[in-house]
């Protein structure tokens, strides 16, 4: 026959419902680019022009081209698409990747991705 402990219940469902409020407001993701890499082809069509065409600039110590690939540096994408969004502006944008990225050919990295945005930043 099982024993009910209530108090070792009720000390389980206070941090049970804490992780549970978290799940389910998704932790609060300000601050970051949406997911819309996965779920929105026009900031995948952005993000692939510029791989197109500034793809070989050194940002850093690394190119453009590694810099979208490269799963332990995800700044540059999270940034990139802040801007393609309207997020952040076009100085703001050259004043984060340059000071996150001081090395390199940066200026000129910067200046190629600005080239690429589009006129009015999308609708969401």
């Amino acid at each position: 026959m099982a024993i009910h402990h209530p108090r070792r219940n009720r000390a389980t469902l206070g941090p049970s419902l804490f992780c549970m409020a978290l799940l389910i407001s998704g932790c609060g993701t300000q601050g970051f680019a949406p997911d819309a890499l996965v779920e929105n082809p026009g900031a995948e069509a952005f993000l692939t022009q510029v791989g197109k065409a500034c793809g070989d600039i050194n940002l850093g110590a690394a190119t453009i081209a590694y810099r979208l690939q490269s799963q332990d540096d995800v700044y540059f994408v999270d940034e990139t698409t802040k801007l393609w969004y309207g997020d952040i502006s076009r100085a703001q944008y050259r004043d984060d990747i340059s000071a996150f990225y001081p090395a390199g050919d940066s200026p000129r990295a910067v200046d190629c991705v600005l080239r690429q945005l589009p006129a009015q930043p999308p609708q969401r």
